[in-house]
């Protein structure tokens, strides 16, 4: 029997409680959230853009992979280059799933982005912060100059929380 060579990272604490209760029959949650888009949109350059915030933050390339003789599986950050992700084609590789539909049945006149992360990955604030690097994103595709700072990778946030709350009570 050949064996996986697997590179992963911890739950953090959050998303161990999350599992938890997906594993004890409560269900997924999802987070989700509409966003009206208004004017002509630039469906090519919109796609690329969700790539390329795909390829900036590792959360959305993130996969849980269960690890024999582990009660919990490790997150594994897909590697974009050898696997490329289209949140668009909803192709399940990535976590993030995206949609563009008609701002009402039958409308030619607006369209919403649909954006859809298990919540092991994503709440309300990182889907509002996803929605505005999104922006930023189409900004630059459609040549509006836009400077951001290296992002916060969420492997690094889960061994701050891991590390704090290991640390012993200094009272």
């Amino acid at each position: 029997m050949a064996s996986e060579n697997l590179t992963g990272f911890r739950l953090s604490p959050q998303q161990e409680h999350l599992w938890r209760v997906w594993q004890g029959g409560g269900g997924t949650y999802q987070a989700e959230c509409r966003v009206r888009l208004t004017g002509a949109v630039d469906t090519p350059a919109l796609s690329r853009a969700l790539e390329d915030v795909v390829l900036r933050h590792e959360v959305l390339r993130t996969v849980l992979r269960p690890v024999p003789g582990l009660a919990l599986p490790l997150q594994v950050v897909l590697d974009a280059a050898a696997e490329p992700l289209a949140p668009f084609d909803g192709d399940g590789r990535s976590p993030l799933r995206a949609r563009l539909v008609p701002d009402a049945p039958g409308s030619t006149d607006g369209l919403r982005l649909l954006l859809d992360l298990p919540a092991l990955c994503a709440d309300s604030i990182s889907l509002e912060n996803l929605v505005r690097e999104i922006a930023l994103a189409y900004a630059a595709r459609r040549g509006t100059p836009v400077e951001r700072d290296e992002p916060i990778q969420y492997v690094d946030v889960s061994e701050i929380f891991h590390d704090f709350l290991s640390e012993e009570d200094p009272t």
